[in-house]
């Protein structure tokens, strides 16, 4: 048996030099990498980094010196790894909630300020401030029961207590029988809404209730969109 003493003094060897690396005389100094080989490599040089091609201007995917990426096919999911971007495009609906409310009964009011159409109400919050789409379609009208007068029936969006515009008018002459609302319109808004829990109405009035006058509403639909949180 041999014996071996594991504390003998072994004599110091230095690291080569990097002009003895196989060529390479300093790492600082590349100009050019690659691994792998032809089509299936990863590379790197003055124009960037690059992968899946010989030639930068040809890859699949690329990132140029200025920050510039281009990739032919990507997916980014979440921190639930729910998918929410792909090759397509924009998949996931949970950046763009959204809520709507349809009514069919036919309403009328005397009120000449603003009041709430009644439960013609949304809610819905926001993580933080987004870009959001509101739509209001109505049947609305006016009837007044004087001859030859007019009474306009004015209709609005409301989020917060605040009136979205534009405005929903209908003007409707009066005879001595109730004018029958004719008019399907709609307005639309995309407003910047802050972080939150917020409340859309839709709110309507009578420009004047005298001699029968009277807003009408019948079917109408109150929407909301968020176009990314």
């Amino acid at each position: 048996m041999v014996d071996i003493n594991p504390f003998m003094d072994v004599e110091i060897n230095k690291l080569p030099e990097p002009d003895t690396l196989r060529g390479f005389d300093d790492f600082r100094r590349i100009s050019a990498l690659e691994v792998g080989t032809g089509n299936r490599a990863f590379k790197s040089d003055e124009s960037g980094i690059w992968l899946g091609a010989n030639k930068f201007a040809d890859a699949p995917f690329s990132v140029d010196m200025l920050g510039a990426m281009a990739v032919k096919s990507a997916t980014f999911k979440d921190e639930d790894d729910t998918t929410f971007i792909d090759a397509k495009g924009l998949i996931s609906t949970a950046n763009f909630t959204f809520d709507s409310i349809r009514q069919t009964t036919s309403l009328e009011t005397t009120s000449t300020s603003f009041v709430d159409i009644s439960s013609f109400t949304l809610s819905f919050s926001l993580s933080r401030t987004a870009r959001v789409l509101f739509i209001l379609t109505g049947v609305v009208g006016s009837k007044c029961e004087l001859t030859n007068a007019s009474r306009r029936t004015t209709v609005v969006m409301d989020l917060d207590g605040t009136d979205l515009n534009p405005s929903l008018i209908w003007q409707a002459l009066g005879t001595n029988s109730p004018v029958i609302p004719a008019a399907a319109v709609t307005i639309h808004t995309v407003e910047s809404v802050a972080s939150g829990s917020h409340v859309l109405k839709g709110q309507w009035k009578v420009d004047n209730n005298s001699n029968g006058g009277k807003a009408i509403v019948e079917e109408r639909v109150l929407t909301y969109l968020v176009l990314g949180k």
